[in-house]
């Protein structure tokens, strides 16, 4: 076993930024008001989250006015989810997202269509059209999918649906590829702070335009009435300074991409008959165009992200000896993989239920070094091989 835990499961929890939590501590110990206090403290809290609200909107290239602060993505979705449909409209849902999407659609009485994805998971904009009724009411597609890494294009989506608004789930692809909200044709989007290195507990909500919605939390007039509850200042700060810091993110996603894509080839020269990689990956892809100059039309893979399927034993398993060997790994979703069950991202895709309960995901960041990937081909050497 390694001395200490290789850490590989940064589409979870990303890993801390120094500066970042340096700013959350520093603030803590300093201003401990509530936002909503007129005192001086309570001033200054205030005058934190609407810096941190600039911060996030510069890097985002969108209006702060239109950015709403929320406890984290979940209560995000379920906040748009809830605030825009009525019992009866017609949702247009991907196959591929989130379970708190599903959550959130499981609460109300409307008429769900699931839009097919591919085998390497991917979708056809057009089939959001063929879908499309006079009374859809809205379309949900992520922005890039947490468990397979594929990105997908939001853009022709939102062309091809006209008038109809999409809301997008944008929590893994903020921070591994740029993301101007504008430009994508997205009507609405989520985030999450601890995706970027910031705290946990804190997500966001973009409307385009500040098109309205009704809140989920109702009570104080937090956030311009639009989410009631004290505000997670500390958290909050992360974010905004997170979000000074994307573009120093987003230039080590290059270097990351890179080792994935070394370790990917790693795996299907050496391990091809224990192993399938899911998705569809490029010949020599040009990674600064993927992460800087992305045009929301075509689909792609995240840089950090490495979806496999073991061809033998159970995917629990494996994450157990993985994880007594000091490899931090995940089957999917975090939000779900805690339940141990076959992925239904992984089942839209075509596999069967023994094969999506096969699944390991890597997702890699700034700390991932290339002595971790060796230690992780020696340890499956002795897993597979030996």
């Amino acid at each position: 076993m390694i001395n200490s835990p290789i850490y590989l499961d940064e589409n979870a929890t990303a890993s801390p930024d120094f500066e970042v939590m340096k700013a959350v501590y520093e603030w803590q110990i300093s201003s401990p008001a509530n936002a909503s206090s007129i005192h001086t403290l309570g001033r200054r809290a205030r005058g934190a989250i609407e810096l941190s609200r600039r911060q996030l909107a510069q890097a985002l290239g969108v209006s702060p006015r239109h950015l709403t602060f929320t406890s984290g993505a979940t209560e995000a979705l379920h906040t748009l989810i809830e605030g825009l449909l009525n019992p009866g409209d017609h949702i247009l849902v991907s196959a591929v997202e989130h379970p708190a999407v599903w959550g959130a659609l499981s609460k109300l009485d409307v008429d769900v269509e699931i839009i097919a994805v591919n085998s390497k998971g991917q979708v056809d904009p057009h089939d959001f059209v063929k879908a499309k009724r006079a009374n859809t009411r809205l379309a949900i597609m992520m922005a890039a999918q947490n468990e397979i890494g594929t990105i997908y294009p939001i853009k022709s989506i939102a062309e091809a649906l006209e008038d109809t608004p999409l809301l997008v789930d944008a929590v893994q692809a903020f921070g591994k590829i740029s993301l101007k909200l504008e430009e994508t044709g997205a009507s609405y989007a989520v985030l999450s702070g601890h995706k970027v290195g910031a705290p946990q507990g804190v997500g966001v909500i973009w409307s385009r335009g500040g098109q309205s919605f009704t809140p989920l939390l109702k009570g104080g007039a937090q956030e311009r009435g639009r989410r009631a509850g004290t505000e997670n200042v500390s958290a909050i700060v992360g974010l905004g300074v997170a979000a000074s810091r994307i573009d120093t993110r987003l230039k080590k996603q290059v270097t990351i991409a890179q080792k994935r894509e070394q370790f990917r080839h790693t795996i299907q020269q050496q391990f091809q008959e224990y192993f399938t990689v899911v998705g569809e990956f490029l010949n020599d892809p040009d990674f600064e165009a993927i992460i800087f100059e992305p045009n929301w039309r075509q689909h792609g893979q995240l840089p950090n992200t490495l979806s496999l399927l073991a061809q033998q034993g159970e995917g629990d398993l494996l994450l157990q000896q993985l994880d007594l060997a000091g490899f931090c790994l995940s089957a999917g979703s975090a939000c779900s993989s805690g339940a141990l069950e076959p992925s239904p991202v992984l089942q839209a895709l075509g596999f069967s239920t023994i094969q999506a309960s096969r699944a390991l995901r890597l997702s890699m960041g700034p700390m991932t070094s290339n002595e971790d990937l060796q230690a992780l081909t020696k340890q499956f050497n002795r897993m597979f091989k030996a």
